[in-house]
């Protein structure tokens, strides 16, 4: 489910603590995806659980690059035919109901 739109926009100047950190006012998410763009300008997209600490589900583009380009390649692989052997999984039909 897409993040609630905020209730209002708000613009305000926050500057960098010692540890590099700013402080996100009236955030309402508390996990975000950072990108910096090429122009110097970062984009915070909310994601994950909200910051009242209630679970919530992530979006789609919340899947971290290097591990779709990871399953990019697995298919890849899969379509050009390179591939393991199937896994041997007799030993545990035992545990089947």
């Amino acid at each position: 489910m897409p993040a609630a739109a905020p209730k209002q926009e708000n613009t305000y100047d926050a500057k960098l603590d010692a540890k590099g950190r700013i402080t996100i006012r009236g955030a309402d998410a508390g996990t975000f995806r950072v990108t910096r763009r090429r122009d110097g300008s970062f984009l915070l997209r909310p994601y994950g659980e909200p910051s009242g600490g209630e679970k919530g589900a992530l979006p789609n583009d919340a899947i971290d690059a290097s591990t779709l380009r990871m399953i990019d390649s697995a298919v890849k692989n899969l379509k050009a035919g390179r591939r393991s052997k199937p896994a041997d999984l007799k030993r545990y039909e035992k545990y089947s109901a």
